[in-house]
């Protein structure tokens, strides 16, 4: 009876690993055709009973999923406030600062470089504005105004470099000027380009007197009087300021303008502003020829109201 009992036994694990050995032989089957490596007992009951009744461990474990009794919710955190950009400052002006570029062109009838009192403004001259920090670059070109004045502002790394153009009227003899601060003005200095002559050696001056008897000429005891609107054009309307650089008299009433182009024809205006003044002619005509003196002495009459 025991060994009846034994042999049964026996093949049942002989049975039992032949059934290992060919669900074994299944799965890798299986496995290399479908390139699936994940091996799920519960598909083969066999497999499962043999291995697991040769190896307990391999048994399925329940795939149940146990909830907790209490989740704790997440908490929403409000993002924190974007932070204001800290300004850019323009690369094109970073290193660079402000310089007031200020000046006027002149004719140099004298010759010597300087302006003198009576030498004529040039009037839409034109000058290139370089910075010195990198001088072959012109990075502004500014224009003398009615006057002969120019007046501009530029951003630079070192100082401001002014160089005036020549052109077919004027040759420039001033080179250049160099602008440092922001309050700096300079003259710079022409004279009559190529074979041009122009001589400016014409002469008006003389007095604004108060004509009491209304004889339009100065008599002995009318005086002279100070005047503040007086002006002087050529033919062609450009201005002309008196040896002091004004449009007014001195205070003795006399007047002068020297470096006169000539041959040329001047009108000479009165006009009173202050209302101090009647002004029985407004305005007077002269002519100037290059083979005289070149010289009138004039007299104005007004009559003190």
């Amino acid at each position: 009876m025991q060994k009846a009992y034994t042999t049964s036994l026996f093949l049942i694990a002989v049975a039992l690993i032949i059934s290992a050995g060919i669900g074994v032989a299944v799965l890798i089957t299986n496995a290399l055709q479908n390139k699936d490596y994940n091996i799920n007992l519960e598909e083969y009951p066999v497999l499962q009973l043999s291995l697991g009744g040769l190896f307990p461990r391999l048994r399925p474990v329940s795939n149940e999923v146990i909830s907790p009794a209490f989740v704790t919710p997440a908490v929403s955190v409000p993002p924190s406030p974007t932070p204001y950009a800290t300004p850019t400052i323009n690369p094109e002006i970073a290193d660079k600062h402000l310089v007031n570029i200020a000046g006027f062109a002149f004719n140099d009838v004298s010759g010597d470089g300087v302006y003198n009192n009576g030498e004529p403004r040039i009037v839409n001259i034109g000058f290139y504005v370089y910075d010195s920090a990198q001088s072959d670059r012109v990075i502004l070109t500014v224009y003398t105004d009615s006057n002969g004045n120019f007046r501009n502002s530029v951003y630079v790394v070192g100082d401001a470099i002014v160089r005036p153009v020549s052109s077919d009227k004027y040759e420039a003899i001033t080179i250049s000027r160099t602008y440092t601060t922001t309050t700096e003005s300079y003259e710079f200095a022409f004279k009559p380009a190529g074979n041009q002559t122009v001589v400016n050696a014409g002469v008006l001056q003389g007095y604004v007197f108060n004509d009491v008897n209304g004889s339009r000429h100065r008599e002995s005891g009318e005086s002279a009087v100070y005047f503040k609107n007086i002006t002087l054009r050529d033919s062609s309307g450009k201005t002309f300021l008196t040896e002091n650089g004004t449009t007014e008299t001195n205070q003795d009433g006399s007047f002068k303008y020297i470096q006169l182009p000539v041959p040329g024809t001047f009108t000479l205006g009165l006009v009173d502003a202050t209302g101090t003044f009647t002004v029985p002619k407004a305005t007077y005509t002269y002519y100037l020829s290059s083979d005289q003196s070149q010289q009138l002495n004039l007299e104005l009459p007004v009559n003190k109201k």
